[in-house]
C-alpha cells in the first residue's frame, strides 16, 4: 500500500481545481425549530449567485453543543484567489443572520448556569451608594 503511494502519480485536487467545497457553521438556541433552521441555511446559500447550484448544498445537524444546536451548511464555489472563499463564506453568514432574525430564530451565544450548593441560605444586602464602604 505504501509502495503504491510512493510510486504512483498523485493528483492534488486543491492545487489543480478552483472548484472547492466549503461550509459555514451556525449555532441556534435550544428549542429552535431544527427543520426551519435547515431551510433557512439552504435559502441563504441558494440566494448567493457566487455559489454553485450543483452539487446541491446540504445541511448537517452536527451536534447538541454546550450552548447551541450546531448546524453546518456545505456548498461548492469556484474561486480564483483564496480571499474569495472567505468573502463568500462571510456573505453567507450575513444572510443567515438576516434570515434567522426574520424567522425568529436566535443565534446562540455562550452562557453558563451556576448552581450554588450551600448549607445555609445566602444572605443578600442591598446597600445605598452612600453607605458603601471605602476601598
Amino acid at each position: 500500500m505504501m509502495k503504491d503511494f510512493l510510486e504512483k502519480n498523485i493528483t492534488n485536487w486543491t492545487l489543480s481545481d478552483n472548484r472547492i467545497r466549503t461550509k459555514v457553521t451556525a449555532g441556534a438556541v435550544y428549542g429552535s425549530p431544527v427543520r426551519q433552521v435547515e431551510e433557512v441555511l439552504i435559502q441563504a446559500v441558494k440566494e448567493n449567485d457566487k455559489i454553485l447550484k450543483s452539487p446541491e448544498p446540504f445541511v448537517i445537524f452536527n451536534d447538541f453543543g454546550d450552548n447551541a444546536l450546531i448546524f453546518e451548511i456545505y456548498f461548492w464555489i469556484t474561486i480564483h484567489r483564496i480571499i474569495e472563499r472567505r468573502l463568500i463564506e462571510s456573505s453567507v453568514r450575513f444572510r443567515v443572520e438576516d434570515l434567522f432574525r426574520e424567522a425568529g430564530i436566535v443565534i446562540a451565544f455562550p452562557q453558563q448556569d451556576v448552581h450554588l450548593d450551600t448549607t445555609w441560605p445566602l444572605e443578600l444586602r442591598l446597600m445605598d451608594r452612600g453607605t458603601l464602604p471605602d476601598r
